[in-house]
């Protein structure tokens, strides 16, 4: 859906054995955003104290390169503050692309999670993680873009 211009989110949740994959509305503790305007989409799934982790460079929406829309910006981070005064905001695609390819956003944005402390994973597990479903090419700038996220997280927390 997204090659074609349509949205696409995931729900993940750790523990509640039983209950639904599917996060409902007012539920999400926390909320990794790849897209500003996608983020923005996804504020009623989050819980009173949710916290948010959002790559707020802009992706324009083919509607709005089309001029068949408007990207609102300023009222898309405006929103997600309001909702999640203690989320990370960061420019992401920068750093994946420092990190050697834009397609290293999702690890990016996964560590500077890490570096929030808003996971019950630690840094050494997740990096475990990451060794072991990575390809050995690909490993060395994936750990890249993971300790750039972590760096930028640490240094967003430190600004504040």
């Amino acid at each position: 859906m997204a090659q074609r211009g349509g949205s696409v989110s995931s729900h993940i949740r750790i523990g509640g054995e039983g209950v639904s994959p599917v996060i409902p509305t007012y539920h999400a503790d926390i909320l990794i955003g790849f897209e500003l305007a996608e983020a923005a989409r996804q504020v009623p799934k989050l819980t009173k104290g949710s916290r948010c982790i959002v790559n707020i460079d802009k992706i324009v929406p083919t509607n709005v390169a089309l001029k068949q829309g408007k990207y609102l910006e300023d009222e898309y981070l405006g929103v997600l503050r309001k909702n999640a005064p203690d989320g990370v905001y960061i420019s992401g695609t920068k750093l994946a692309l420092e990190a050697g390819d834009a397609r290293t956003l999702n690890i990016v944005l996964l560590g500077a999670a890490c570096g929030a402390s808003m996971l019950p994973f630690s840094e050494e597990e997740i990096r475990a993680a990451i060794k072991e479903c990575v390809k050995p090419k690909l490993l060395d700038m994936n750990i890249r873009a993971f300790e750039l996220g972590i760096k930028e997280a640490e240094r967003w927390r430190g600004s504040k």
